[in-house]
């Protein structure tokens, strides 16, 4: 999940909320106006971290009416209407803040994220590398991290490997990045690797639910369905009602399955496939089942009736 980092100061007595209605604003000076902005945009960061949502908007909007450059303060605004799902009207706001300071790279990695869930992913990867551009960006590898998974969803595996990598050596200690790494190396059919990334993610977090899940269809890969099996019982136990949890079952009882079966016998262990797609080739009859929604799927392949082979489909 993504976390905004704010810089907040703290809140001395609220002695500077004696200038908020001061009148004749237009005649205060440029410091009186700056501070009087900071002491809104203090007390929205304030309202924020108690989760008073709307008062924390209303501090921004009073803070930019007094000093439109404030450009944390567009940033509170956007990070707010970004977790409302109001993405355009976030990506405004991260513009604004951008415009002030182009060498804001928070910003810019937020606004990369709004690019995401809008489908532009050129936009996206424009907005990241903008941040990490930045040499004087503390937190480079939260935007790595974004580049690399939206790499990886694009299938676009050794560029994603390589943001990940960028990521852990800012961040040696950052438990999202090694998992996305993970997911690259497995993708890319690299499976020691990729035991030895998720294996990095539970060094830091042991109880990390992703890490186990993905863990287990390394092993599985390799044939070790014993400690595929640890692996995703251990995710029953962290996180039993879940969607993780939901697709774990189905793993679980696939490792009853093996190479050579028939279509039928599959049936009667696994049950009937979400989708089935079949086709016919200059060497027979091939289907793909589907078990799960498209991009979190577990996809079974058969030639000619016979289970070949199967691929684990999610790679957020």
């Amino acid at each position: 999940m993504h976390r905004i980092h704010f810089q907040v100061r703290s809140l001395v007595a609220l002695f500077i909320l004696v200038g908020f209605f001061l009148p004749g604003c237009s005649t205060m000076s440029k410091a009186q106006r700056g501070k009087n902005a900071q002491a809104h945009y203090k007390l929205g960061i304030s309202y924020l971290n108690d989760n008073q949502t709307q008062m924390a908007f209303i501090e921004f909007q009073k803070a930019i009416e007094i000093n439109p450059k404030d450009k944390e303060s567009h940033y509170g605004i956007g990070h707010i209407y970004f977790s409302q799902g109001k993405y355009a009207e976030a990506g405004e706001a991260f513009k604004k803040a951008v415009r002030v300071d182009p060498d804001f790279s928070e910003a810019h990695n937020y606004l990369g994220m709004v690019y995401e869930r809008m489908s532009e992913k050129d936009k996206a990867i424009a907005e990241y590398k903008k941040a990490v551009e930045n040499p004087q960006y503390v937190t480079p590898h939260f935007a790595r991290k974004n580049l690399g998974m939206l790499y990886l969803n694009a299938n676009d595996f050794k560029k994603a490997i390589r943001e990940f990598q960028e990521a852990i050596q800012v961040a040696s200690d950052y438990a999202l990045a090694y998992n996305g790494l993970g997911q690259a190396y497995y993708k890319d059919g690299q499976y020691t690797e990729a035991a030895e990334a998720f294996g990095g993610a539970l060094k830091i977090i042991p109880d990390y639910p992703e890490a186990h899940f993905y863990l287990g269809f390394v092993y599985l890969k390799r044939g070790e369905k014993s400690l595929a099996s640890n692996e995703w019982n251990r995710v029953m136990e962290l996180v039993p009602s879940s969607p993780l949890a939901d697709r774990v079952k189905k793993s679980l009882l696939y490792l009853k399955v093996n190479l050579g079966m028939t279509a039928d016998e599959i049936r009667k262990i696994i049950g009937e496939p979400d989708t089935e797609n079949r086709s016919v080739g200059s060497f027979g009859v091939h289907e793909q089942w589907v078990y799960g929604p498209m991009n979190d799927s577990l996809y079974l392949y058969f030639e000619n009736g016979k289970f070949t082979g199967f691929q684990e489909g999610t790679t957020r």
